[in-house]
Formats: structure tokens, C-alpha cells, sequence
């Protein structure tokens, strides 16, 4: 018969308990222990509840998950686009689109679905686009891979001749679903970007570029030049998105009809990222 200590509400040296399914439990209880379905005292994995985070922000290499994992969230995207190059000529102005954002993908896998490791890869930012007689585009973002998943860069942005008073910006990238659940995808275009003459000033607009769920905007870039003799080039640099993933802002070339011309290269997308959040 089992030793009732129970009055006193101590199990620690009660012996013979009787629990569901006819099972006797078998074991010393304390406050670090658990009652199994079996019937057992145990102590519970030092790792139960443990959440543990892994980043990958460049490169490509090897996910190995931490000992216990029973499944991970894992959140990532592609390179932002590149932006094209602008060139005007005397006596014009000429400006090229921001770059577009790489695709974002959020998805859970098990244990059995991630198996012993996989390999990623995070896609660098695209390459700024070469200023010249002819302006080169901005470059697609590289793709983020996880395992079977990916999520694709944005395209860069075409290169913006003499006389172009308003450009589209890039694309996003986008996304094969892999092993495991999908939770949340995005794909944002960027907008475009333009400029025009009252005469005597250049009033430009320029769009801060493709941002995604990793990423922050900051606002678009507006600018009044005044229209001298002389030349130059803008892009709004002082107001950068924050993050991974974003496309770049396109530039704005501009010449008087005393200038010699301006040939202004665009600018780089960022680079993606791989959050990896393990649940052990």
C-alpha cells in the first residue's frame, strides 16, 4: 500500500502512487522532477524551453542546428538591386530608378525536415550601375538560399541617357518555397524616380529605393538644384533605408548649358540576411 505523506503536501517520500492507466510510479518525486506517461520520475532536459538564435549576413557555408532542436523559424531575404547610372550631356539632366528589394520569406521546419544540417548562402547587393557615355545598370541582388528555400534579389534599375526625366525602379525577387511550412512571403517594387525644369531650377524626386519586412524605409529624396553654368550629381544619400535586403536610390546627373556634362555611376544594393530561430 502506498505511504500517504500527502497531508502535509510532501510527495518527496511518498512511494507506491497510484496513477492513471494502472501504472505505479516507479522514482523519488522532488521540484526538479516530472511524473512521465510511463509512470517515471524524470528530470527534464536542461535544454526544454531554450530559444536560441542564429544570423548569417554574408557568405554561404553550413547550418548545423544546436543539439535538442525540435524545430526553427526562420526568417531571410535576397539582395536589393543595384541602381543604374546617369549621364547628361550640356545643357540636360538625366536620372535613373532606385534598385528593387530582395524577396522576404518567413517558414517552420521540423527536425526531421532539417536532418543532421543544410546549406545557405546569403545573396550579396547588387552592383551599382557604371556612369559613361553609355550608362550601365545596376546589378540583381544576389539570391538567399536555405536548404530547398529561396528567396531571389531584386533587379537593378536600367541607366538613364541625357534627356530621361523619370525612371522605374527595379523589381523584387521572387521565392520558391522549399521543405517545410511557408508562414509569410512579401515582394515590394520600388517606385520611380523623376525630375523636371522650371527654367532656372531642377525639381527631382528620388525614391529611396525596394524594401522588404527586414528593412526600414526612410523616405524618399526631394531636391530643388539650381540650374547654373555648371553641372553635377545628387542621390539623397543622407537618407538610407536601415536593414537587409533594400534597394539602393537611383541618382540624378544634371548640366547647365554652360557645363561639360556629367556622367554619375548609380549606387549598390544591401545584401540579405538568414535569422535562424531554434526552439529546443
Amino acid at each position: 500500500m502506498a505511504t500517504n505523506n500527502a497531508l502535509n503536501n510532501n510527495l518527496s517520500t511518498c512511494s507506491g502512487l497510484s496513477v492513471p492507466g494502472g501504472l505505479t510510479a516507479s522514482g523519488t518525486p522532488s521540484s526538479s522532477t516530472f511524473l512521465r506517461g510511463d509512470g517515471a520520475w524524470a528530470t527534464p532536459s536542461s535544454l526544454a524551453g531554450t530559444v536560441t538564435v542564429q544570423r548569417f549576413t554574408s557568405g554561404s557555408g553550413t547550418y548545423t542546428p544546436t543539439a535538442g532542436t525540435q524545430f526553427i523559424i526562420v526568417e531571410m531575404c535576397g539582395g536589393g538591386g543595384g541602381s543604374g547610372a546617369a549621364t547628361a550631356t550640356t545643357g540636360t539632366i538625366a536620372i535613373s530608378g532606385p534598385g528593387g528589394a530582395g524577396a522576404y520569406v518567413k517558414f517552420k521546419m521540423t527536425a526531421a525536415q532539417i536532418g543532421a544540417s543544410l546549406s545557405y548562402a546569403v545573396g550579396a547587393g547588387g552592383s551599382a550601375g557604371t556612369g559613361g557615355a553609355s550608362p550601365g545598370a545596376g546589378g540583381t541582388g544576389g539570391a538567399t538560399t536555405f536548404g530547398s528555400w529561396t528567396a531571389n534579389g531584386g533587379t537593378g534599375s536600367a541607366g538613364a541617357a541625357a534627356g530621361t526625366t523619370q525612371s522605374n525602379g527595379g523589381s523584387s525577387g521572387t521565392i520558391t518555397n522549399g521543405t517545410g511550412t511557408l508562414i509569410l512571403s512579401n515582394r515590394a517594387n520600388s517606385g520611380s524616380c523623376f525630375v523636371f525644369s522650371t527654367g532656372s531650377v531642377y525639381i527631382m524626386n528620388i525614391h529611396q529605393g525596394g524594401t522588404n519586412f527586414l528593412s526600414v524605409p526612410a523616405g524618399n529624396y526631394i531636391a530643388s538644384v539650381i540650374n547654373t553654368s555648371g553641372g553635377g550629381a545628387t542621390n539623397g544619400n543622407g537618407a538610407l533605408p536601415s536593414g537587409y535586403g533594400y534597394g539602393c536610390y537611383g541618382i540624378c546627373a544634371y548640366s547647365g548649358t554652360g557645363g561639360a556634362g556629367m556622367q554619375a555611376s548609380g549606387n549598390l544594393g544591401v545584401a540579405g540576411i538568414i535569422i535562424v530561430t531554434e526552439y529546443q
